[in-house]
């Protein structure tokens, strides 16, 4: 199980998932690897597998860990009221300080998201068409994060490096395919967060384009892909009576403790991490 417990603390998630599927195999009802699986699974944003082995799990044995992690994977497939149950079950078990102000955090990120519903969400489509020869697209895509980078696979056809161009800006993605004559297909992303453009990059086949934008702040989690647009000087706040304000900066940060696990620094943080999935 040390194979595939570096595979995952190296960011082979694929590699730990196949290696945790065979352990499954042979141990079916084994509560860690499941648990250890179903992390692996966020990480790359297969939100339905990680659920389905989280509620396994959670059957045979009930942990904070457990509770945290469905919860973290219910919120980011958007079902926002079984992530807030699971959140305050996780927090009726947690032990430190550090425990309660994570989940405090999600529980809160649980209720601004309630509020931000009818906003854009990630894998849509539309398509404005310009009145020139230039159109500028939004096509289906897919993402997913690691402590440092954020992948996103763009899929469209019939590109190749001759006829594309990429930018990379603080907060800005853009892509421009270059069509038969004069004519060109732009696709444009306001990202939620900011990168750092001189170390991001792109790879590109007749079927897709795959981004790798480094993030400006490692370990803090991108909760969407593209900046959600709200009304100009607007703030989330947090549905309640309450007089005091969330800062939700802040927020993001303090969630940001639960991804200060995944940087890899030898033998002592893969113990220290599987420590605490397992306690």
């Amino acid at each position: 199980m040390e194979a595939a417990h570096k595979n995952f603390m190296y960011g082979n998630y694929a590699g730990a998932i196949e290696m945790y599927t065979k352990l499954l195999g042979s141990f079916p009802e084994n509560t860690d690897i499941l648990l250890c699986r179903a992390i692996a699974y966020i990480r790359t944003a297969q939100y339905d597998p990680a659920i389905a082995d989280l509620e396994s799990s959670e059957k045979i044995k009930k942990t904070f860990q457990t509770h945290l992690r469905l919860g973290i994977a219910q919120f980011f497939k958007g079902k926002l009221s079984d992530a807030r149950s699971n959140f305050k079950d996780a927090r009726g078990m947690a032990d430190s300080d550090s425990e309660k102000t994570l989940i405090s955090s999600w529980i809160q990120k649980c209720a601004c998201e309630e509020g931000l519903q009818s906003a854009t969400r990630l894998n849509q489509s539309a398509t404005v068409p310009s009145s020139g020869a230039h159109e500028e697209t939004k096509a289906q895509y897919d993402w997913y994060q690691s402590a440092g980078h954020v992948n996103m696979v763009l899929r469209v056809r019939g590109c190749s490096r001759e006829t594309l161009h990429v930018a990379f800006g603080a907060q800005e993605l853009e892509a421009t395919i270059k069509l038969q004559g004069d004519d060109s297909k732009q696709y444009a992303y306001t990202l939620s967060m900011e990168i750092v453009p001189e170390q991001s990059s792109y790879t590109v086949d007749d079927k897709k384009i795959e981004f790798k934008l480094k993030k400006k702040e490692d370990g803090v989690q991108w909760t969407s892909f593209e900046k959600v647009e709200n009304k100009v000087g607007y703030v989330p706040a947090y549905p309640s009576s309450a007089k005091k304000k969330v800062d939700w900066n802040k927020l993001d940060k303090e969630v940001a403790l639960d991804s200060a696990y995944e940087k890899p620094e030898g033998d002592d943080a893969l113990n220290k991490l599987f420590k605490a999935i397992y306690e």
